[in-house]
């Protein structure tokens, strides 16, 4: 096999190649990009307080769907005590990010509380997006998300 020395055209050449193959096999930038901030309402879906899903919580016999939309890695750094993690990856299909909607769980009329880091948190937009289109009738969505819950000094499991 030839060596291809540095600096060479022909070493320039075959690296553009490769790096052009790998882009349009892995699009990094779109791929690891965060989702856009969502609006101040999404359509569907009401906005709740910190105290007042924490107040839901606890209601005797009120079955309570809580879960974190944040994107990867922030779940093990600390989260809602009983909060579900949803499971993000990314789609070449539809380039976008997705996940399984059976985390949601299959009671449409319970409460379902989705949850980002804060309130310009886009994954928890797509999350909240999808469990309206998905027939969820009682979307609660913590628009100050994970932010507003420490700030509220509310328990927090990690």
């Amino acid at each position: 096999m030839t060596e291809l020395a540095p600096g060479s055209s022909r070493r320039r050449a075959l690296l553009l190649c490769l790096a052009a193959s790998a882009a349009a096999v892995l699009p990094l930038g779109r791929a690891l990009a965060d989702p856009p901030s969502p609006g101040s309402a999404i359509r569907g879906a009401k906005n709740a307080t910190a105290a007042e899903v924490q107040g839901l919580m606890g209601e005797p016999g009120e079955r309570v769907i809580v879960i974190d939309a944040r994107k990867p890695g922030l779940w093990e750094k600390g989260h809602i005590g009983k909060a579900l993690k949803l499971n993000w990856r990314y789609s070449n299909v539809t380039r976008g990010w997705q996940f399984d909607a059976k985390g949601l769980g299959s009671d449409k009329a319970a409460p379902l509380v989705i949850y980002g880091q804060n309130e310009s948190d886009g994954w928890a937009g797509l999350a909240v997006e999808k469990a309206v289109s998905e027939g969820f009738t009682n979307v609660l969505w913590l628009r100050g998300g994970f932010a507003e819950w420490v700030a509220a000094n509310l328990p927090v499991t990690s």
